[in-house]
């Protein structure tokens, strides 16, 4: 085994990870997937995750917010300009 390998810098494909643990739970050998992807964003972002990554990791809480302003969104989604600047 590379002794050097845990070293390396974490790929920004992790990034990519939604945090949701499907990968955990199908795992058959129990690797604990999303906690090692975790563990490699904060390494990524030295500890200082964007706003928009903590955001969309929370999804319960997305959902709670989403459905509080889905009126207005959808509102606005009728305006004839936004419906003008969805066809480009």
């Amino acid at each position: 085994m590379n002794e050097e390998r845990g070293d390396e810098s974490p790929d920004k494909s992790v990034d990519y990870c939604s945090g949701c643990g499907m990968c955990t739970m199908v795992c058959p050998h129990g690797v604990k997937v999303m906690e090692i992807n975790a563990r490699a964003r904060e390494k990524l972002y030295d500890g200082k995750i964007p706003l928009r990554n903590r955001a969309l990791g929370r999804s319960e809480l997305m959902g709670k917010l989403g459905h509080k302003f889905a009126p207005l969104a959808n509102w606005g989604a009728n305006l004839r300009p936004a419906r003008i600047s969805s066809r480009k």
